[in-house]
Protein backbone atom coordinates (compact mmCIF):
# COMPACT_ATOMS: atom_id res chain seq x y z
CA UNK A 1 0.00 0.00 0.00
CA UNK A 2 1.00 3.40 -1.13
CA UNK A 3 -0.03 6.26 1.12
CA UNK A 4 -0.12 8.35 -2.55
CA UNK A 5 -1.94 6.22 -4.19
CA UNK A 6 -5.10 6.48 -2.02
CA UNK A 7 -8.04 8.23 -2.75
CA UNK A 8 -7.66 10.79 0.35
CA UNK A 9 -11.54 12.51 -0.66
CA UNK A 10 -13.05 8.76 -0.19
CA UNK A 11 -11.07 8.99 3.12
CA UNK A 12 -12.17 11.77 4.47
CA UNK A 13 -16.10 11.07 3.35
CA UNK A 14 -15.90 7.36 4.66
CA UNK A 15 -14.88 8.68 8.46
CA UNK A 16 -17.73 11.87 8.61
CA UNK A 17 -20.46 9.16 7.30
CA UNK A 18 -18.45 6.88 9.99
CA UNK A 19 -18.97 9.30 12.65
CA UNK A 20 -22.40 9.84 10.67
CA UNK A 21 -23.40 6.51 11.72
CA UNK A 22 -22.37 6.54 15.63
CA UNK A 23 -23.85 9.80 16.24
CA UNK A 24 -27.47 7.82 14.70
CA UNK A 25 -26.12 4.62 16.30
CA UNK A 26 -26.03 6.39 19.73
CA UNK A 27 -29.20 8.73 19.88
CA UNK A 28 -32.18 7.41 22.25
CA UNK A 29 -34.24 5.64 19.38
CA UNK A 30 -31.67 3.21 18.47
CA UNK A 31 -29.21 2.43 20.96
CA UNK A 32 -28.33 5.50 22.59
CA UNK A 33 -31.00 4.86 25.50
CA UNK A 34 -29.90 1.34 26.29
CA UNK A 35 -26.40 2.53 26.29
CA UNK A 36 -26.98 4.86 28.83
CA UNK A 37 -28.58 3.30 31.56
CA UNK A 38 -25.85 0.40 31.38
CA UNK A 39 -23.34 2.98 31.62
CA UNK A 40 -24.92 5.55 34.12
CA UNK A 41 -24.35 8.18 31.46
CA UNK A 42 -25.90 11.51 32.23
CA UNK A 43 -25.95 14.19 29.86
CA UNK A 44 -26.46 17.17 32.03
CA UNK A 45 -23.04 15.83 34.26
CA UNK A 46 -20.77 14.54 31.19
CA UNK A 47 -17.77 16.33 30.02
CA UNK A 48 -18.06 18.76 26.97
CA UNK A 49 -17.45 15.88 23.53
CA UNK A 50 -15.03 18.06 21.71
CA UNK A 51 -12.02 16.18 23.02
CA UNK A 52 -13.99 13.00 22.85
CA UNK A 53 -15.21 13.72 19.44
CA UNK A 54 -12.04 14.40 18.21
CA UNK A 55 -10.51 11.56 19.23
CA UNK A 56 -13.75 9.62 18.20
CA UNK A 57 -12.97 10.98 14.49
CA UNK A 58 -8.79 10.98 14.09
CA UNK A 59 -9.49 7.35 15.38
CA UNK A 60 -12.14 6.59 12.11
CA UNK A 61 -9.58 8.65 10.31
CA UNK A 62 -7.26 5.91 10.82
CA UNK A 63 -9.63 2.54 10.45
CA UNK A 64 -10.39 4.51 7.07
CA UNK A 65 -6.96 5.04 5.70
CA UNK A 66 -6.53 1.17 6.71
CA UNK A 67 -9.43 -0.04 5.32
CA UNK A 68 -8.83 2.16 1.75
CA UNK A 69 -5.42 0.17 1.80
CA UNK A 70 -6.96 -3.20 2.61
CA UNK A 71 -9.55 -2.98 -0.16
CA UNK A 72 -6.89 -1.56 -2.62
CA UNK A 73 -4.71 -4.31 -2.57
CA UNK A 74 -7.55 -6.85 -2.63
CA UNK A 75 -9.16 -5.34 -5.50
CA UNK A 76 -12.26 -4.56 -4.37
CA UNK A 77 -13.42 -1.77 -5.83
CA UNK A 78 -17.38 -1.88 -5.71
CA UNK A 79 -19.87 -1.19 -3.40
CA UNK A 80 -21.12 -4.34 -1.66
CA UNK A 81 -17.27 -6.21 -1.77
CA UNK A 82 -16.13 -3.20 -0.02
CA UNK A 83 -19.56 -3.16 2.70
CA UNK A 84 -18.90 -6.87 3.62
CA UNK A 85 -15.12 -6.31 4.08
CA UNK A 86 -15.70 -3.45 6.69
CA UNK A 87 -18.39 -5.16 8.22
CA UNK A 88 -16.60 -8.51 8.69
CA UNK A 89 -13.15 -7.02 9.69
CA UNK A 90 -14.99 -5.40 12.37
CA UNK A 91 -16.82 -8.17 13.41
CA UNK A 92 -14.36 -10.45 13.35
CA UNK A 93 -10.94 -8.34 13.93
CA UNK A 94 -12.25 -5.76 15.83
CA UNK A 95 -14.84 -7.68 17.64
CA UNK A 96 -12.54 -10.24 19.34
CA UNK A 97 -9.53 -7.92 19.80
CA UNK A 98 -11.66 -5.83 22.47
CA UNK A 99 -14.01 -8.35 23.64
CA UNK A 100 -11.46 -9.28 26.86
CA UNK A 101 -11.27 -6.14 27.49
CA UNK A 102 -14.91 -6.06 28.40
CA UNK A 103 -14.91 -9.21 30.44
CA UNK A 104 -11.42 -7.62 32.40
CA UNK A 105 -13.48 -4.61 33.25
CA UNK A 106 -16.65 -6.24 34.13
CA UNK A 107 -18.87 -4.86 31.38
CA UNK A 108 -22.01 -6.38 30.35
CA UNK A 109 -22.67 -8.59 26.61
CA UNK A 110 -25.02 -5.75 26.09
CA UNK A 111 -22.58 -3.31 26.30
CA UNK A 112 -19.96 -4.79 24.15
CA UNK A 113 -22.78 -5.56 21.38
CA UNK A 114 -24.07 -2.01 21.59
CA UNK A 115 -20.29 -0.81 20.51
CA UNK A 116 -19.86 -3.53 18.01
CA UNK A 117 -22.76 -2.59 16.07
CA UNK A 118 -21.65 1.14 15.77
CA UNK A 119 -18.15 -0.34 15.03
CA UNK A 120 -19.49 -2.71 12.35
CA UNK A 121 -22.26 -0.84 10.80
CA UNK A 122 -19.84 2.03 10.75
CA UNK A 123 -16.58 0.16 9.00
CA UNK A 124 -19.20 -1.66 6.56
CA UNK A 125 -20.07 1.79 5.74
CA UNK A 126 -16.79 3.24 5.08
CA UNK A 127 -16.10 0.31 3.32
CA UNK A 128 -18.80 0.63 1.22
CA UNK A 129 -17.92 4.36 -0.08
CA UNK A 130 -14.06 3.20 0.22
CA UNK A 131 -14.86 0.46 -2.38
CA UNK A 132 -17.15 2.15 -4.28
CA UNK A 133 -15.13 5.39 -4.43
CA UNK A 134 -11.69 3.86 -5.46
Amino acid sequence: MYLDSLNWLAIVAATIASMVVGGIWYSPPVAGKKWMEITNFNPETAPKPGKVMAKATFSNFIVAIMLAGILQRMDYQAFVPGALTGAILGAFLVGPAVWPNYGFEGKSFTHFLIHMGNIILGMAVMGSILGSWA
